[in-house]
């Protein structure tokens, strides 16, 4: 009849081979030919001895190392006269030099029977603890929980990824990616619904003159900076009108003060000139950029939108036959 103790040493003989001196050969005399294997990972079950050694001799090919074995204990029980469950721990290191050394934990169970004087495994179930899980804990409840968080986290940063496209597609809906004001087609919009609410309005478009030549003199990023200065001089001087860039180096300014009075338009134009000819200097050029403005009235001129917009640019074109910070108000006459 055998004992615990010497099932025990047949279990650690085992571990030695199969770890520190990677003898497959005497190994395979200690194992069943039904022989099965629980491990760690989702991959590694094996229903026969013979699949376990095709997958020994697998990673034997990939790795020819060996592990040191620094600590371990074993105890166990009989099952009957000739079967011993043996559970136990290893403690081991990779055995190497001049590089960084894998240590691991494992935890094991061996099921051993002694048959026909011969010790052979009839089954092993080994595991790699996991520190993290805490006392008391029957599965990594604070994985799940971790997993929880970070997904929380990332939903939340995707959503506010999600956010600020549909805030920049709302943008680039709304404004002019270059100048920063309005782009002509929302602006239209708001000033349809401008001239639904009051009864008079007052639409200005303003032209840069020659810019054709200041943009191919200068370059194009002049010429930007000169559309955005504009823009800017717009939004300061009209802050209470609707400010949009028609496109090119044409923009608009809707207003809904001075209720026909000339001379009050002239007088806020010529604010806006005495502003642009202060603010270009920004620009460090001799020549001095001058615009030209033309004048239109709703509902004088126009109904809606286009109508008015089509006199107000008529009378632009008159203004640049001038230029100089010319305005011209729309004459039906014409």
């Amino acid at each position: 009849m055998k004992t615990i103790e010497e099932a025990k040493n047949i279990c650690r003989t085992i571990w030695h081979l199969y770890l520190e001196q990677r003898d497959y050969k005497t190994l395979a005399t200690f194992v069943d030919q039904e022989m099965t294997l629980i491990g760690t990972g989702a991959h590694e079950i094996c229903h026969t001895s013979a699949e376990c050694f095709q997958k020994l001799y697998q990673e034997e090919e990939q790795w020819d190392g060996s592990f040191l074995i620094t600590r371990e204990w074993y105890q166990g029980y009989a099952c009957d006269a000739h079967t011993f469950n043996i559970i136990g721990e290893l403690h081991t290191k990779e055995n190497g030099k001049n590089r960084i050394i894998y240590e691991v934990t494992t935890r094991f169970t061996m099921l051993l029977h002694y048959k026909n004087e011969q010790w052979k495994v009839l089954h092993v179930h080994q595991s790699v603890g996991d520190h993290n899980q805490m006392d008391n804990e029957f599965f990594p409840k604070h994985i799940v929980d971790q997993s929880n968080r970070m997904l929380k986290e990332r939903i939340a940063q995707k959503t506010k990824e999600l956010e600020e496209r549909n805030q920049q597609v709302l943008y680039y809906s709304q404004y002019d990616y270059l100048t920063d004001i309005w782009n002509r087609q929302y602006c239209e919009k708001q000033i349809e619904q401008t001239m639904a609410k009051h009864a008079y309005g007052i639409m200005l478009m303003i032209d840069v003159d020659h810019f054709k030549w200041f943009n191919d003199s200068y370059g194009h990023p002049f010429g930007d900076k000169v559309l955005k200065t504009l823009a800017y001089c717009m939004k300061t001087v009209f802050f209470q009108g609707l400010c949009g860039r028609i496109g090119g180096d044409e923009f608009v300014v809707y207003g809904t003060n001075c209720e026909g009075d000339i001379t009050c338009v002239e007088d806020k134009i010529n604010s806006f000139f005495a502003y642009w000819k202060q603010a270009q200097k920004a620009l460090d050029i001799a020549q001095t950029i001058t615009l030209s403005v033309g004048v239109a009235y709703y509902p004088i001129h126009g109904t809606n939108f286009d109508k008015v917009w089509q006199h107000a640019d008529k009378a632009m074109y008159e203004a640049k036959k001038h230029s100089d910070n010319t305005i011209c108000f729309y004459d039906t006459k014409h």
